[in-house]
């Protein structure tokens, strides 16, 4: 596969399973402009369909490899500044994350930090689209100066969700963040001059 010459970084989902979870993971490397190669960990690919070649043939073609996990050596994402080489950033497995024998191959392993006790991750594609955000912007580099805005001042407002796992998907990651207020409407509208129905 030919890379595009601007693009510096590149999402690789490793043995992802969840098929709804593709298209999302998908999204998340174009939104920063990424490339994005599902691959596995293991060297004989079951389903070249879904799976472009064995990870250690893709890892050859980069620079520098991203791994994000939790893990007792990762480092907060907004505080690492991004490499200015051909990157590989891995997500793991939806259960099973990245293996160890990987993460030992990654120049740096980072995490997303969360203030929702109880739950251990948000979901690949959102963590996928954090860390590419992260990276693409060199938050850790240019430590922007943060806003006024608090976790107490946001409120989401999720209207007519399409899809059961997207909308579970938006629950998990507000809970991490530590949103407190969500809003459905489980009802289509057609224009934002509705009434509200919460």
């Amino acid at each position: 596969m030919k890379h595009r010459d601007k693009s510096l970084f590149c999402l690789i989902p490793l043995d992802n399973e969840g098929e709804w979870n593709r298209p999302l993971l998908k999204n998340a490397a174009d939104i920063s402009a990424a490339d994005c190669m599902f691959s596995s960990t293991d060297d004989k690919i079951a389903d070249p369909t879904v799976f472009s070649q064995p990870l250690n043939d893709i890892l050859e073609g980069f620079r520098y490899v991203v791994a994000c996990e939790i893990a007792r050596d990762s480092i907060n994402i907004f505080d690492f500044p991004a490499p200015r080489v051909r990157t590989a950033v891995l997500v793991g497995n939806e259960i099973n994350g990245i293996p160890r024998s990987v993460l030992k191959r990654a120049d740096k392993v980072v995490s997303i930090p969360m203030i929702g006790s109880g739950m251990s991750s948000v979901n690949v594609a959102v963590s996928a689209a954090i860390v590419l955000y992260a990276l693409s912007k060199d938050l850790g580099r240019t430590r922007r100066v943060r806003s006024g805005l608090a976790r107490r001042n946001v409120d989401i407002l999720v209207n007519a969700p399409n899809d059961p796992h997207e909308a579970g998907s938006l629950l998990r990651s507000a809970w991490s963040f530590g949103w407190r207020r969500v809003f459905l409407n489980a009802e289509p509208v057609n224009s934002f001059e509705t009434k509200s129905r919460f």
